[in-house]
């Protein structure tokens, strides 16, 4: 599955009820995909202070989030890990266009391409 960048500006909420940060779409978001470090940074700290966990809809771990089975969120710590490992944090539009924090392994080996196909 190929995800587009995320254009527009989006903003970082806590569900104080349910104890769950995600991104939402905004048109006056507070960031845009050139702060994904920063929001990156932003939900780890966010998650320990408020004890939270992350909305498995808005963060992608290669890795990580296939393997949540049923359960709708993620642990801040696996963000955290990807992160203190060197992956790179990229804003990218998840389903419905809504703005999804990735967290891609620039050292992942890249897909063998096909000898048959050419570029024309």
């Amino acid at each position: 599955m190929t995800t587009r960048s995320f254009e527009g500006g989006f903003d970082v909420k806590f569900n104080k009820e349910t104890k769950v940060i995600s991104l939402a779409k905004a048109v006056n978001g507070k960031y845009g995909a050139e702060d994904a470090e920063q929001v990156a940074n932003l939900v780890v700290d966010a998650a320990k202070k408020h004890k939270a966990s992350l909305d498995r809809w808005s963060f992608y771990i290669k890795g990580v989030s296939q393997n949540l089975g049923d359960s709708k969120v993620m642990a801040a710590t696996e963000v955290a890990k990807a992160l203190k490992a060197g992956h790179k944090p990229v804003i990218k539009a998840g389903k419905w266009g809504k703005p999804r924090l990735d967290l891609v392994n620039p050292d992942a080996p890249s897909a063998k391409s096909n000898d048959n196909i050419v570029t024309l």
